[in-house]
């Protein structure tokens, strides 16, 4: 992918995760799908990720009960037949198939924006180095223990969604990246809210998981800033 002046890190430029969800083997089923289809539709409605034909998951917008059935019959499975319990994790739906044959293995497409010479133009990243956005949570089975606890993990190794970034053949280099931030950061800022309102159903929210010094100015405790504020999609669109 050729950018005009955003990268890749070797860390999680942002890295946020959910309180602890508690869960019980007799709700962890239903809670883990609800949280899936809060991410799919979220990443369906700002145009985060791409990766999936939208008729298999989608009709007209709606998650098709094919998906949680799916999800019921194969996804909990392991080689020995025992249940092992995680949300959809983004970075695997390679994973999935289509009419029979597997997907290329590539990271989920996800969609983003450049602006150029007054003119916004829209552009696929895809990638099997990393994705531009990743969303996951560790594996569990419940064994004899009664209780689990789930935790939800959002982050991303690319600077695009922040106003500044530096230059790693020179880090005392910083050029400006406000424009392509403000396509961006919005959509991201969405998604994030709008998983956090799937999460508060369960007494969860969002925080940092990490704190480094790189762009943490640029940073409230769960969502990216642009000069300072909190921007979502619907206050660009007016």
């Amino acid at each position: 992918m050729k950018d005009k002046v955003w990268h890749i890190f070797e860390d999680p430029v942002f890295s946020f995760i959910s309180t602890p969800i508690v869960l019980t083997e007799s709700n962890a089923k239903e809670i883990i799908l609800s949280i899936d289809e809060a991410i799919l539709k979220a990443g369906l409605k700002y145009s985060i990720y791409e990766l999936f034909p939208r008729d298999r998951f989608f009709d007209n917008g709606t998650l098709k009960l094919s998906y949680k059935e799916d999800r019921l019959n194969s996804f909990w499975l392991n080689g020995r037949g025992e249940n092992v319990y995680s949300i959809l994790q983004t970075h695997q739906w390679v994973k999935n198939r289509i009419n029979g044959k597997d997907l290329a293995e590539k990271y989920p497409e996800s969609t983003y924006y450049t602006y150029d010479n007054a003119v916004v133009t829209k552009k696929i990243y895809s990638s099997k180095v990393a994705p531009l956005l990743t969303v996951y949570s560790d594996a569990f089975r419940f064994d004899r223990k009664q209780e689990q606890r789930l935790e939800i993990v959002i982050e991303s190794f690319f600077d695009i969604w922040y106003e500044e970034v530096y230059c790693l053949k020179d880090m005392n280099i910083i050029k400006s990246n406000i424009s392509d931030c403000k396509l961006n950061t919005p959509r991201l800022n969405s998604f994030l809210r709008d998983i956090e309102v799937e999460l508060a159903k369960y007494n969860s929210k969002l925080q940092q998981d990490q704190e480094d010094s790189l762009y943490k100015k640029f940073r409230s405790p769960n969502r990216i800033l642009i000069k300072g504020e909190v921007i979502y999609q619907e206050d660009v669109n007016g």
